[in-house]
């Protein structure tokens, strides 16, 4: 008896462990983090996540070696015991040593969380937003004099040492144009429909003098990749097909789910169970000439509809359709090994070529122009940045979208070149 009694104490103290590790979490944030409970950019944080799916394992390992005596085949369970915390042990790694990964832009959950009508943005708690979700400084009340410039984008307009509002601001004050104030309302992921509902909901509360779109990129190049559905936010079928609600998904799969380590290792299996972007893309036409010219016309509408609601405000808008990797002419070595990386983790996924893509590319960007050059609106401006980088040295690219430091100070100054003429057509 007396030793069932011991067996279960032990029991009890492992589970008692579990919430112990997600407890301790707030410990640890206050030590080495930000005191927000959140450990982002540490791997202690994700060793605290996989705690307790550990400890289930060496619960579940104990009570069946314990049970051995009572069964017939010692063997077996010997076996069983060791292949689950074998198991627990791979999983507890995959989860510190994969999730962990460097990232352009840092983790997902950092960089995108749900937001009412702009779908979702960045979060406050991760220490690299302010509290609404932003990089930078916060809007307060405007002064008098002041002229406020909000910036919209994705992660090419968020982020960088500094990023490209900042910059920009910097060289309105270097220019003696001390009264121009720049906010980055950029968000990592975002296509120009969430840009207008951003520029709706939340920018235009700021009284801007000026609202500046920074984008293209995510519109182009996502629905190849994530949501095919033109004008869809970064995989917006996730939140539409909720397994947790959805009665086709079984058990097992959901539980399998749990482990990381098998979401490694059944990767397309769990895309194409919970995703169903398979379908998605044989309904959209995904890949076809007609789905491409659509994914243009939502971008051109996207950016007419904000200048239109930006100009009934009293702002002025200017949008820049942003470069890639597909457009650089004359890349250097260590660009085409980004590009071939690229292609070859493309092909693998979804049997796209870089035939493919520089078609996808190509087309939309012609459309987009066409549009351009057929709409002569003076409420309307946009400025084709797509030959930007063209022969410049060192390399510029980081990967397909994001570019190093020196790239993004070009931008700057190209923006800041277009803009300055706007500020000061407004002081005479």
């Amino acid at each position: 008896m007396k030793i069932w009694v011991k067996r279960a104490l032990v029991l009890l103290i492992l589970a008692a462990l579990a919430p112990a590790a997600r407890w301790s979490e707030r410990m640890l944030s206050n030590l080495f983090g930000a005191g927000d409970g959140e450990i982002t950019r540490f791997a202690i944080n994700h060793a605290v996540a996989a705690l307790p799916t550990l400890i289930g394992f060496l619960i579940v390992s104990l009570c069946l070696w314990w049970l051995r005596e009572r069964l017939s085949n010692k063997k077996v369970m010997l076996s069983l015991c060791t292949l689950l915390m074998v198991f627990g042990i791979l999983n507890f790694a995959a989860e510190i040593l994969i999730v962990t990964r460097p990232r352009p832009n840092g983790d997902d959950h950092a960089h995108r969380v749900p937001h009412p009508f702009i779908e979702f943005k960045g979060s406050f708690q991760s220490g690299k937003h302010n509290s609404l979700g932003y990089g930078g400084k916060i809007p307060e009340q405007k002064k008098q004099g002041e002229y406020r410039i909000i910036f919209l984008g994705g992660s090419t307009v968020r982020f960088g040492e500094p990023a490209i509002p900042e910059r920009v601001e910097q060289l309105f004050h270097a220019d003696n144009f001390k009264e121009v104030q720049v906010f980055n309302f950029g968000v990592s992921g975002s296509n120009t429909g969430m840009e207008l509902a951003r520029l709706v909901f939340e920018a235009l509360a700021y009284q801007p003098d000026l609202i500046v779109s920074y984008s293209g990129a995510n519109d182009i190049i996502l629905p190849l990749s994530a949501d095919p559905r033109p004008g869809y936010p970064f995989n917006f079928m996730i939140r539409e097909y909720n397994p947790l609600l959805d009665k086709d998904y079984p058990l097992a799969t959901l539980t399998a789910y749990g482990s990381y380590l098998m979401r490694v290792i059944g990767h397309e299996y769990f895309q194409k169970k919970f995703i169903r972007a398979e379908a998605l893309r044989r309904s959209s036409g995904w890949t076809t000439q007609a789905w491409r010219e659509q994914i243009a016309d939502v971008y051109i509408h996207n950016l007419e509809t904000s200048a239109r609601i930006a100009n009934a405000f009293d702002s002025a808008f200017v949008a820049f359709l942003q470069p890639t990797l597909m457009t650089k002419k004359n890349l250097t070595e260590l660009e085409r090994r980004i590009l071939d990386m690229t292609m070859k983790n493309s092909e693998r996924k979804f049997g796209l070529t870089s035939a493919d893509w520089y078609l996808h590319d190509e087309v939309i960007r012609s459309r987009i122009k066409e549009h351009l050059s057929a709409t002569r609106k003076p409420e309307f401006h946009i400025i084709d940045m797509s030959a930007e980088f063209d022969g410049v040295e060192p390399s510029v690219y980081l990967d397909n979208i994001h570019t190093e430091q020196h790239a993004r100070d070009l931008v700057a100054q190209e923006i800041f070149e277009t803009l300055r003429p706007l500020r000061a057509a407004k002081l005479r």
